[in-house]
């Protein structure tokens, strides 16, 4: 929902009314969804076989077609142009963020396959949706899909490095 917001002022260049921003996220398809699913899931009711085979198979689409409209929206002079942002972006978001979390788990008394879950997962770049996000709520859907193109690539590198890490920190020397 933050993100919402911050793109809608940022993308539209003023600062969005309450109306604005409710009318936002009532129509906002992610949070639609996980509404929908909670509500489904609160209701006990049985999803069965043929709905659960349709969603499963719109589920495996949903990452591919994302790629691909960040692929058609890349635009790679406008990623080299903001460089700056787009590596700053990337160190926070692949670097600093996990090692924070691996820090503050360890703090907490977190260790083990949680730990490593809990770390990989904000070790993970930046999703392909927050360029559908961009381009809808009129932000700089450019420079997403430089961000998303580079903080994908550069995961092959982090990931490892600091699951790594995080193991060394299950076992200190």
């Amino acid at each position: 929902m933050a993100s919402i917001v911050i793109l809608m002022h940022y993308g539209q260049g003023t600062r969005p009314g309450g109306r604005q921003i409710a009318k936002a996220l009532i129509k906002n398809p992610v949070i639609l969804s996980v509404l929908a699913g909670l509500a489904f899931n609160a209701s006990g009711l049985p999803l069965g076989a043929t709905p659960e085979n349709i969603l499963k198979i719109l589920g495996g689409a949903s990452l591919p077609l994302g790629l691909l409209a960040v692929g058609a929206g890349l635009d790679i002079q406008a990623a080299r142009t903001a460089h700056g942002p787009v590596m700053q972006s990337s160190v926070v978001k692949l670097l600093l963020v996990p090692l924070l979390t691996l820090g503050i788990g360890m703090a907490l008394g977190i260790s083990g396959p949680v730990l490593a879950t809990i770390v990989l997962f904000n070790a993970l770049p930046c999703t392909p949706s927050a360029y559908i996000m961009a381009k809808l709520l009129g932000g700089d859907h450019r420079l997403s899909a430089g961000i998303i193109t580079i903080q994908t690539l550069l995961a092959a590198l982090t990931i490892p490095l600091i699951l790594l890490l995080t193991q060394f920190s299950a076992h200190p020397a």
